[in-house]
């Protein structure tokens, strides 16, 4: 899986990422990173604490799930990233902030993730999105989250917390929700808790921001890894936007699933095909996307 400085995507959408990690004191990466002239800012407290940031750099703070406190200094955090394109110098970018991370000895355990920001304004029509999405993630969620376990399987340990899993409640309202309606979102969070802060995918930014979050990625250092991640994740997207899943056909997988197909744990390679030969648009994403799949599944 090679590191790309274009995944050619349109120059319509705008992602981020949050990097967590731990063991390394954060003043001591800071100082690193300013060292090398990277565009990182440092908040000494947690980011949501302090007015909006612009995201124009990438953010350095702290988060209660990964940080500590050892001798005075706090140990451990988050890196988000400033708005990103498919530009080639924010790939490059990307890669140099990895890289500091690795020489600081910045490490990964289970508690860490990648979760990665979508602005959703370019997508078009949000409600059709949203329709396709719930089925989607009702069909192919297993899939999903064995390609985001990244570089080998591990189940996070605040996934339950933080990540929660949303087939099985989906599956019991994705056909009585009218997406046509202007209430449907209001109707998926507030009536049926899904979508939520603490969800696999949450919209709690969406509201003024129209940001979508995928929470599923466990964490990562590793750029290639990270990279890959915003891909699917992109693709993903795009392809629903421009209509290449087909809802008769979604609705069909959802009526032969039984209880238990939302509770296994082996993903279904077949399943998979079917998924990435849908959102890829070049050989090189599929390839890209199927190695990290199949890394995961084997180990």
């Amino acid at each position: 899986m090679a590191y790309r400085y274009s995944l050619g995507l349109n120059e319509k959408y705008q992602f981020g990422t949050e990097i967590e990690f731990k063991h390394v004191p954060l003043i001591e990466l800071y100082e690193m990173y300013s060292q090398r002239h990277l565009p990182v800012d440092f908040i000494k407290t947690h980011k949501m604490l302090t007015p909006s940031p612009t995201y124009d750099r990438w953010i350095l703070d702290i988060d209660a799930t990964v940080t500590d406190l050892i001798d005075s200094k706090h140990v451990g955090g988050e890196l988000s990233s400033k708005i990103m394109q498919d530009y080639t110098r924010n790939w490059i970018e990307l890669q140099k902030i990895c890289q500091v991370l690795r020489e600081a000895d910045a490490r990964i355990n289970e508690c860490c993730s990648n979760h990665i920001t979508v602005n959703l304004s370019a997508v078009g029509n949000i409600n059709r999105f949203f329709e396709y999405l719930t089925r989607i993630i009702v069909v192919y969620e297993t899939e999903i989250e064995t390609f985001y376990q990244g570089e080998y399987p591990r189940v996070r340990e605040t996934r339950w917390e933080y990540a929660r899993d949303m087939a099985s409640r989906l599956s019991k309202i994705v056909r009585s929700i009218d997406f046509s309606s202007p209430t449907f979102m209001g109707e998926l969070i507030h009536d049926h808790n899904c979508f939520m802060f603490r969800d696999a995918i949450s919209l709690y930014k969406f509201p003024g921001q129209h940001l979508m979050e995928f929470r599923y990625p466990n964490g990562t250092i590793n750029e290639e890894v990270i990279q890959n991640n915003i891909n699917f994740t992109m693709k993903l997207v795009d392809a629903i936007a421009n209509g290449k899943f087909d809802l008769s056909t979604l609705d069909g997988q959802i009526d032969k699933f039984d209880v238990s197909s939302w509770m296994r744990v082996q993903a279904n390679p077949y399943k998979w095909g079917e998924l990435i030969e849908i959102i890829s648009q070049s050989i090189g994403d599929k390839a890209a996307f199927d190695e990290q799949f199949q890394r995961v599944r084997k180990r």
